[in-house]
């Protein structure tokens, strides 16, 4: 399963950043062993969002690491695809939904090629929590992210005259 997110957040002393998150899934992950009323495999929908907090080693570097948390609220749920009116696929499948809560602890590298680009690679362990409907075993698992942040992640040996700024 592949999933798509968004982080946005502020840094404190260049070392802490808190924020904001949102990840949702956008592979099409169905599931036959949940029946539905028209005979159709019902898709998966599972998404959460919420604050994130994390500890940046060595922030002016040009490599980096960071350890992270991210905690958020959300769902899964299965529905049938053919449907497309929201009021009846609530009503059709709402015994589908189970809200959840999710922590996921994570660490990255990342690397400043330019000084407002930022990429990372990072690994994590999503738990979820709440599920009442599903077995946590199908949810819980390692995750693999890719990055790329914009922002000032000025380097702290990278003078002006190294951006080729003119300075009077």
């Amino acid at each position: 399963a592949m999933n798509m997110g968004a982080t946005m957040g502020i840094t404190y002393l260049d070392h802490f950043y808190f924020g904001g998150y949102y990840v949702a899934l956008v592979t099409r992950n169905y599931r036959e062993d949940i029946s539905s009323h028209y005979g159709e495999k019902l898709r998966a929908s599972f998404n959460h969002g919420g604050f994130m907090a994390g500890y940046v080693w060595k922030p002016q570097s040009l490599s980096n690491l960071n350890f992270s948390l991210r905690g958020g609220w959300g769902s899964i749920w299965y529905f049938d695809p053919n449907i497309t009116n929201a009021d009846k696929l609530d009503e059709l499948y709402r015994g589908t939904r189970d809200r959840i809560f999710v922590l996921t602890p994570g660490v990255e590298y990342t690397i400043t090629p330019i000084p407002w680009i930022r990429i990372g690679l990072g690994v994590g362990y999503r738990v979820l929590f709440g599920l009442d409907r599903y077995n946590r075993a199908d949810y819980d698992s390692p995750v693999a992210t890719i990055s790329l942040s914009f922002g000032s992640f000025k380097p702290a040996n990278l003078e002006a005259r190294d951006l080729n700024l003119n300075v009077d």
